[in-house]
């Protein structure tokens, strides 16, 4: 699972890409942020892929604590590729 594997530190360290601007608190079941933040704690560099919109706030917070480990890019200017207008 993501987070078994982000509990883990590796030499040199890895890098998690997620496209997900999840951050609810999932019923009880282990969440996205609770991955990630097990991640940056393990020293793992995280890129989270989000829509402006769709982004939950605590990716925000990540990114003021982790900065070194942690960036969001926000796929909005994207929408044309992505979509297959382009």
């Amino acid at each position: 699972s993501l987070m078994r594997t982000a509990a883990k530190r590796f030499d040199p360290a890895r890098v998690i890409a997620l496209v997900t601007g999840d951050g609810n608190d999932n019923e009880g079941r282990t969440t996205f942020p609770q991955c990630i933040e097990e991640a940056l704690k393990n020293d793992w560099h995280v890129e989270l892929h989000s829509w402006r919109r769709s982004m939950n706030r605590v990716y925000v917070a990540f990114a003021e604590q982790y900065p070194t480990h942690f960036s969001f890019h926000i796929l909005d200017s994207s929408l044309a590729v992505v979509a297959g207008w382009a």
